[in-house]
């Protein structure tokens, strides 16, 4: 499409006038001016100022345009229709032109809105150590606090030395006897009597009550490898020399040794009751089952009123022995089947409770 100058309106109204006088004969056929060789056709205004100037060779010239007032529409050239009118919209745009000066910069605008959070960025390195601060002024003195309770009272304080012997007085009338002082504090416990049995570390077992020889019915069986004392806390048990506890022989209310334990006490259970003498013993005697891997004592319940423990006799479903072990009343003497067998009831106790120490290191000592 042909790209024009914006052309006046005093060209289009010479054009227009130019042609009025030939309407009638337009409306029924075309009026054709050719213009001779080498010369044109002219349009002329009544000054005689070329208008309009169609040349020869086609091309088409307007020398009074460029005088004209100038007009805001431009107008345009459709070369397949050869029409002369306004512009299409984009038809008049040219190419873009070299970018202009950078204008100057405008009034900030209005604050806009607080953005959202961003992400927290890493921590930065620990900056240098500032210098110390002036001392600041002394700040003014608090008020009084409230009395605070009484603090607990001190430990009493050494005795003081004793002061020098004063001079013998005379001696005075004798007065009248006093009322009796009360009871001194009771003094420390004396060294025991008799020999004394200590293990491989120094600690004491107790004091030696017998050497290799059975401590009669208390504790049946009792080998000849073997001590009988009295430990710290009063009570007997046996003590072999390598350090281990003397099983003694022991009854059981159940089978394979479980339920309650007595110790044999030797009476006659034959015709029990009518046969049945009861025995006495101390009432601090221990027995160390192997099977139950437990140690035992008198129960004390059945201590009497002098310190002595009754035997009773109980239905025999088991007995322990020192050297055969845990036997069942059917897997020995068939007689002993559904008899009561004679013992004084015991109860478990630890070591720590009847004067022994946890553990016992061989060779055994004493003086």
């Amino acid at each position: 499409m042909l790209r024009c100058r914006p052309r006046t309106l005093a060209l289009t109204a010479a054009i227009t006038l130019a042609f009025a006088g030939s309407a009638a004969a337009l409306a029924q056929q075309d009026v054709t001016v050719t213009p001779p060789t080498g010369g044109a056709v002219v349009l002329r205004d009544g000054a005689g100022h070329d208008g309009l100037r169609v040349n020869a060779d086609g091309t088409i010239q307007l020398p009074q345009v460029g005088g004209q007032t100038a007009q805001n529409g431009p107008l345009c050239y459709d070369p397949a229709t050869a029409l002369v009118g306004p512009c299409a919209s984009g038809a008049v745009i040219g190419p873009t032109g070299p970018t202009g000066a950078q204008g100057s910069t405008g009034a900030t605008g209005a604050q806009g809105p607080v953005g959202a959070q961003g992400d927290v960025g890493p921590t930065g390195a620990t900056g240098p150590q500032g210098s110390t601060g002036a001392q600041g002024n002394t700040g003014p003195t608090g008020p009084t606090g409230l009395q605070g309770a009484t603090g607990a009272d001190g430990s009493q304080g050494p005795t003081g030395p004793t002061g020098p012997q004063g001079e013998t007085g005379a001696t005075g009338v004798t007065g009248s006897t006093g009322p009796a002082g009360p009871t001194g504090p009771t003094g420390p416990q004396g060294s025991a009597g008799g020999m004394m049995l200590k293990d491989a570390g120094g600690q004491v077992l107790g004091t030696i009550m017998s050497v290799g020889t059975q401590l009669g019915l208390y504790i049946d069986d009792i080998p000849a490898a073997s001590f009988v004392v009295l430990t710290s806390a009063g009570y007997i048990v046996g003590i072999n020399y390598d350090g281990t506890l003397t099983p003694g022989q022991l009854y059981f209310t159940g089978t394979s040794c479980n339920g309650t334990p007595y110790l044999n006490s030797g009476s006659s259970a034959s015709n029990y009751p009518l046969n049945y003498k009861p025995k006495f013993a101390l009432k601090k005697i221990a027995a160390y089952s192997r099977v139950r891997d437990k140690l035992f004592a008198v129960d004390q319940s059945t201590v009497n009123a002098n310190g002595a423990a009754q035997d009773s006799c109980n239905l025999l479903n088991s007995i322990e022995d020192y050297e055969s072990g845990c036997a069942n009343a059917t897997d020995v003497t068939p007689g002993w089947v559904g008899h009561a067998a004679c013992g004084w009831k015991l109860g478990e106790v630890t070591r720590a409770s009847i004067g022994l120490p946890a553990t016992i290191a061989p060779p055994l000592a004493y003086p």
